[in-house]
């Protein structure tokens, strides 16, 4: 008979649902939900660090986070779009906010 075959990938925003799939992508940068806070927060993103055990070592914000692997709701991947060539890469030297004009002079 016929039949549709249809083949996907999981996408640039992969899940991450498994303790492997957490080692596999380490030193990417993913997106987590967590049931029970942790310092308050439930939600984090930041680079994958490690894995030790079933615990997964999160880079957010400098500060390091460690987070059982069984208290993860959600877990996906962050698309890097620069390196993949979707995005402009930061300019070197450039500061956030407002650009510091030369004076004026009279």
């Amino acid at each position: 008979g016929h039949y549709t075959l249809e083949v996907s990938s999981p996408g640039i925003d992969r899940p991450l649902f498994t303790v492997e799939h957490f080692t596999r992508f380490i030193g990417s940068e993913a997106k987590l939900n967590v049931a029970l806070p942790i310092d308050g927060r439930h939600r984090f993103q930041g680079l994958i660090k490690g894995v030790e055990g079933d615990r997964i070592h999160l880079d957010q914000d400098g500060k390091d986070v460690h987070i059982a692997h069984a208290n993860i709701v959600k877990a996906k991947l962050v698309p890097d779009y620069v390196a993949l060539g979707f995005g402009a890469a930061p300019k070197k030297n450039e500061h956030l906010g407002a650009r510091k004009r030369a004076p004026k002079h009279k």
